[in-house]
């Protein structure tokens, strides 16, 4: 299986205006814009860019793959979809622990899918995090914010690869908060491993 990633298939669709100008030496933003817009000019574009590009790995993992792509070019609500169901899987205790009904209604709405909390609960195994925070008790506004840091990190985890792709996708200003864990930081792979699981659990 050849590994791809829909930011080549179409770099136009995805990179900032600003990048344009910074990759052809054009200082007028209007004309950046046009070159996006015409078609022989999005070509020209396309055989400055190409090369310029790292390659994707090809033994990433086609499931890893799936969700590297999904980060550096999906809709900015399926990322905060996966980003609130990682803040429950990864809190699923605190979660399991609430009493309050009304909180569990709240998070059951707030995640997307009423048979979330059910599906946790048949999962055996998650893995424990040696570090990275989590709660012991949680409420909807806590894990909301819990969300926003989580999608800081996911960001952080792209290979070098995908993160170029991400970053041409913003201008330097524009550029979201990006939260990484330090290179022997075995966190990275629970984290990793709960994106997958939550990836999983996205209703496209």
């Amino acid at each position: 299986m050849i590994i791809s990633c829909d930011f080549d298939a179409a770099p136009s669709s995805h990179i900032a205006v600003s990048q344009v100008q910074n990759l052809l030496n054009i200082r007028s933003r209007r004309i950046a814009a046009q070159i996006l817009s015409n078609d022989f000019l999005r070509a020209v574009l396309h055989d400055r860019l190409y090369p310029q590009l790292e390659p994707l790995p090809q033994d990433t993992p086609p499931a890893s793959a799936a969700l590297f792509n999904l980060i550096v070019t999906g809709p900015d609500a399926l990322l905060e979809d996966l980003s609130r169901k990682m803040a429950l899987l990864i809190n699923h205790q605190a979660v399991f622990g609430t009493t309050d009904g009304a909180i569990l209604e709240q998070i059951i709405d707030w995640c997307g899918r009423k048979d979330l909390i059910d599906i946790v609960r048949r999962q055996d195994g998650l893995p424990v995090f040696q570090g990275f925070g989590v709660f012991t008790s949680v409420t909807l506004e806590a894990l909301d914010l819990y969300a926003q840091k989580v999608r800081q990190y996911l960001f952080g985890i792209l290979p070098c690869a995908y993160a170029q792709r991400f970053r041409l996708r913003f201008a330097a200003e524009d550029l979201p908060p990006i939260a990484t864990f330090a290179p022997d930081d075995p966190d990275s792979t629970t984290f990793l491993e709960y994106a997958l699981s939550a990836h999983s659990l996205l209703e496209r």
